[in-house]
Parts: structure tokens; sequence; C-alpha cells
């Protein structure tokens, strides 16, 4: 494993015995990332490189290129996150080398159907979790009081547009008016501050708890009432696999991303435009639990597909036709 910053899940790594290899830089634009990654390939002479997100992209595809390795790219989103910009342009033109391309969900296959070369191969390889470590995970309230009274309301992920956290307060303002609740938007990003404005704007400051980036986010999803994402887009989302794999009912926003891996009766589906239908999905979840449960048994079900071994099993196959191509190619 190549890495510029060791990143919240360093501890993870470090205890899953792989080999740690430190690549300086000054930033994320630093060209001598490149000429770092091509001597470590040289050095270490790997079978193939995989990269992942966009910077390794580039900089690991280019590197590959120039060494001779078989490269994989990851794709973990769709068209929706990369707009026409140089940065977006060039890991295209590096991904038209690519010996496979893996993406989590059929969306992002999509977006590399006309852009890869037709002969490479793009596979859809679904997100792991590890069901047997959340399984032995208790609920907790991660420390924070709440009245004995009171039902949580959790989101976690990037404080970002396209994660729609606005419209997740404004339906919430239509819930406490309804129900006793906490809603606990874990997570961080450019718009904290904005977000932060109309938390008070709403004179929601009492309702609504920022704490952060939260390492350990399964423990909240198994006391929580409701898990909700109201993405416009997604690639796979793990926090509502994990959420699933909790046993956490869900309000999802109704996008192909999540219809992909969840059924009508497993989620309650809502259009982002309807804050009131937000709402009636957030109470049903709090004033009906056994509606809610039933639902989220379903979900859990669904997502014993999605362990870790499964798709370990699924990407050395991968590996396996990469390495026995690039033999048959060699010869």
């Amino acid at each position: 494993m190549a890495l510029v910053a060791e990143g919240p899940n360093f501890e993870r790594l470090l205890a899953s015995g792989s080999t740690i290899h430190r690549i300086g830089a000054r930033g994320n634009h630093d060209v001598s990332i490149l000429w770092a990654i091509v001597r470590l390939v040289r050095t270490i002479r790997p079978n193939l490189v995989q990269t992942w997100i966009t910077q390794m992209d580039v900089f690991g595809g280019i590197a590959s290129r120039v060494t001779g390795t078989p490269f994989v790219l990851s794709e973990r989103s769709c068209v929706a996150a990369y707009p026409p910009s140089f940065k977006n342009g060039l890991r295209v033109r590096v991904g038209r080398y690519a010996a496979a391309i893996v993406a989590n969900s059929n969306d992002g296959r999509y977006y590399w159907e006309n852009r890869a070369r037709e002969c490479t191969p793009k596979y859809v390889i679904p997100n792991g979790i590890p069901l047997g470590d959340i399984a032995n995970v208790e609920d907790a309230s991660f420390g924070v009081c709440l009245p004995s009274t009171s039902r949580l309301v959790l989101f976690a992920g990037r404080f970002s547009p396209e994660k729609n956290i606005g419209k997740i307060i404004q339906a919430f303002k239509i819930v406490v008016h309804e129900s006793d609740s906490i809603l606990m938007l874990c997570g961080d990003g450019a718009l904290r501050p904005q977000i932060e404005t109309v938390i008070r704007r709403e004179n929601l400051n009492d309702h609504v708890l920022l704490p952060g980036y939260v390492r350990d986010l399964w423990p909240l999803m198994k006391c929580a009432k409701v898990f909700i994402n109201l993405s416009t887009f997604e690639g796979q989302p793990n926090g509502v696999l994990e959420a699933m794999a909790c046993s956490c009912p869900l309000v999802l926003s109704d996008i192909p991303a999540h219809r992909a891996f969840l059924e009508g009766d497993q989620a309650f589906f809502v259009e982002l435009e309807r804050p009131s239908e937000i709402a009636h999905a957030i109470l049903t979840c709090i004033d009906r639990p056994e509606v809610a449960q039933r639902m989220a048994k379903k979900a859990k079900a669904r997502a014993s597909s999605f362990s870790v071994q499964a798709v370990t099993d699924q990407y050395e196959s991968v590996y396996n036709q990469i390495l026995s191509h690039s033999i048959q190619e060699r010869r």
C-alpha cells in the first residue's frame, strides 16, 4: 500500500499487516509523487497496480504505463461527480490505458463505456463491509447525553453540495414539531460554516449536533431510529451499506444508486424537492417502529451479500484474469 497521507483509517490499515510505503509530498499536485511511485514500482515489481481516487488514478496510472505494469483503475462514483475540467480530462486519458476498470456501481461502469477503450474490461464489484465486526458492536450513544424521550436521526458523510444536508435540515424542522428528536450530522467539509448558519437561522441549535468526523459510527447506527442520506448522486455509499448491516431504518433519496441495491420494502425512498415527504418518512420510522424494523430486517438480509470475503473473491478473480491476459500478451 503506497500512500501520501495517513487518513482516519490508518490504524486499521496498520492492523491489517499490509506493507506500507509512505510517499512524501508537498501537496496534492506535487509532481514528485509521480516519480516516487515510478521508483517504488520499479523497486518492488508488483504484479499489478490498482489506484484509488483521482490523484492516484493519474499519478499511479502514468507510473504503471512508464513501468509496463498492468493498471487497474477504481471508479467510486458516477458521471455527475466529474464536471468538465483539466484534472478530470487527464484522468480519462490515463484511464484509457488501464488493463481493467472496476466500478462499485453500474453508473460508475457506464461512465467509462465511451471513455475507456472498447477492449478494456469493465467490472462492477460492490463495496465490502465487515459484517462480523459490525455484528459484534453494541449500540451506544457516542457519549452524547440525549433525553430519554429523544429519538436519534443520523447522517454521516462529507459536507459537500451533493449530500443535500440543507434539505435534511429543512425536513427535520418539520420533524421536531411532531417528535422529540435529535439530528446528528456526522462528518465535515467545506460547507460546515454554511450548515451551522442554517441551523442557527432555523433555531435548531438544541436539536442538531455536529460532532465532526466520527470514527466509530456503528454503535450510533444501532441506536438511531433513522439513517438518512439524501445525496443527488452516489457510487455505492458505504454509510448506507453499514446502516443496513446495523439494522438501522433508512430514508434515502430516490436515485438510481440507491435503487441499485435496495428494494422499496427495504427503505423509504423520498423525492428531494418534497420536505414534507421526507419528514413523513422520518416520522414513520420514529412513530411506527414495527414498520421501520420490518423494512430494516429485510435490508440487513440484503447486506449479507456485501461481505468483505465475497468482495475479495471477486477482486481476486479479476486480478487473475488480468494477469493471465498479460502473460498471454507477452508470449
